[in-house]
């Protein structure tokens, strides 16, 4: 692999370790390749030292900044940004432009806010606003934008929105117009003027409602299903399935399925849930269900599925004013809505999460399975069916129909699953951040997750509105392919009903 590919590769795929359970240290998968980055950095820098030439200095020091990230060195990777600036500073503003929206890119990394604003806003004032730099414009003002987000003065904000909207007309996509007229009608709302507000809402739900239209006319990214909707989340489509009740809904419960899984699992579940008042929608988390069938978006993406989360949660609140809205989710799932309501809890008002825990039953045995692949066919696809369909269910059915399900998904890249594997051992950590009220669920019989690790989670969390219940009889999955009863569905429509007083 060379170094350019290497950057592109990793750059935006954080490593993770993958814990051994047994007496042995923890297998730490980042020790596996850690050297060869360190490696290709010792090799960049030592051409850097022979280099004398600005533009590939920039080069060189750029690609070694990329090697640094990748190993999450963030503040080396920030230094050696600095570096092009003190020594080799680009000349052009494009080039110029673009190394200020990486430092800012490092500093958000960093946590350091502030800093990452006054990057993105310098990116933005010096960068030429040429029709020709139009993408990358809008690129950087929505990070801008996104980071002047929490500013208490909309007054900062709306006219950088207003040249978000003219860009997105220029470049003539409808989704992104409805989203800018969507921010501006925020902005507006929050300095108090209604009537902008009003408008500008109804030009999105107007650009919205067209481009959904055309959808239904047919498109050559949209695959086929029962129960097809798009629910429209930013620049992205998000294949979505709805159940909805008759009449207005008492609640809306935004659902996430677990790895391998794809929305359709929750058609019994969502069926159940509209009898009793309920609207019901499940996305596909980016790399699963639609996503995995469309050429160029099968990448599984747990961070931008949080981004769908919070987009699609946000549109079902303004098309559905007054009626509370809720998340669930299991396994992965339940991961996910965790750490979606902990970063935005103000758009939801509950989360139900089912077996969110990352410490499994066989771990060892897994682990060592997935780190001889790893070593030998590290650029494989590494089918992760062995260690979960049979550990889901005892139900010989269910496991056939899964294994002949064109929309589920068990083989991934090694790399995809090492993101996948930080992402859930951060659960306990994001726990503690999750303020919102939270109901947790684990079924007694779950051969994949360890009760007591639910358990510890449930713990763990930060909020005091908290319940717990353990399924004498549950699996894995309870909500999903029909695994729930009726019992759980009347716990569920109890719960949903005592967090839905003050709506």
């Amino acid at each position: 692999m060379s170094i350019t590919l290497l950057v592109l590769t990793i750059w935006f795929v954080s490593p993770a370790s993958i814990a051994d359970s047994g007496p042995n240290p923890p297998i730490q998968v980042r020790d596996i390749y850690t050297p060869e980055l360190d490696a290709s950095a010792h090799s960049l820098r030592k051409h850097l030292s022979s280099s004398t030439k600005p533009n590939e200095r920039r080069s060189l020091l750029l690609k070694i900044a990329g090697l640094e990230y990748s190993m999450e060195q963030y503040k080396k990777a920030k230094a050696t940004l600095m570096e092009i600036e003190k020594s080799c500073p680009p000349s052009d503003p494009l080039e110029k432009a673009a190394l200020l929206q990486h430092l800012g890119t490092t500093s958000v990394s960093l946590r350091n806010k502030s800093q990452a604003k006054a990057y993105y806003q310098q990116a933005f004032d010096i960068l030429p606003k040429e029709e020709t730099n139009a993408r990358f414009e809008l690129r950087i003002l929505q990070q801008l934008c996104t980071s002047l987000s929490h500013d208490t003065e909309p007054d900062k904000i709306i006219p950088l929105l207003n040249r978000e909207l003219d860009l997105c007309f220029k470049l003539k996509d409808r989704l992104l117009i409805g989203w800018a007229q969507l921010a501006l009608s925020d902005a507006y709302l929050s300095k108090g003027d209604t009537e902008k507000r009003d408008f500008f809402f109804e030009k999105a739900m107007l650009s919205f409602r067209k481009e959904l239209q055309e959808e239904a006319e047919g498109s050559p990214e949209a695959i086929p299903t029962d129960i097809w909707n798009i629910i429209e989340a930013g620049p992205q489509r998000v294949p979505a399935r709805l159940w909805k009740a008759k009449g207005k809904p008492k609640a809306i419960l935004l659902c996430v399925h677990g790895l391998g899984l794809h929305s359709g699992h929750y058609q019994d579940f969502g069926v159940a849930m509209t009898a009793q008042g309920v609207n019901v929608i499940a996305m596909d988390v980016r790399g699963f269900g639609a996503w995995s069938s469309v050429s160029g978006k099968d990448d599984v993406d747990i961070e931008g599925a949080i981004h769908d989360l919070v987009a699609v949660a946000r549109f079902t609140r303004k098309m559905n004013p007054g009626v509370p809205v809720f998340l669930l989710g299991e396994s992965m799932g339940g991961a996910i809505v965790l750490h979606t309501a902990a970063r935005y809890p103000d758009i939801v008002d509950g989360v139900i999460s089912s077996v969110p825990s990352a410490d499994r039953y066989n771990a060892a045995e897994t682990t060592g399975r997935f780190v001889w692949h790893f070593l030998m066919n590290r650029n494989k696809d590494y089918d992760v069916s062995s260690d979960i369909i049979d550990r889901v269910s005892e139900k010989e059915h269910l496991r056939s129909d899964w294994e002949a399900d064109r929309f589920a998904r068990f083989k991934m890249a090694p790399t995809q699953l090492i993101a996948f594997d930080r992402f859930m051992k951060d659960n306990l950590r994001i726990a503690a951040d999750m303020k919102r009220p939270a109901l947790v669920t684990q079924g007694d019989r779950d051969q994949l997750v360890k009760a007591d690790s639910t358990i510890k989670l449930f713990r763990t969390l930060g909020t005091d509105d908290k319940n717990l219940v353990l399924l004498g009889s549950g699996e894995h999955l309870i909500f999903e392919a029909g695994q729930f009863n009726p019992v759980l569905v009347d716990i569920i429509v109890g719960w949903l009903a005592a967090h839905s007083a003050g709506n």
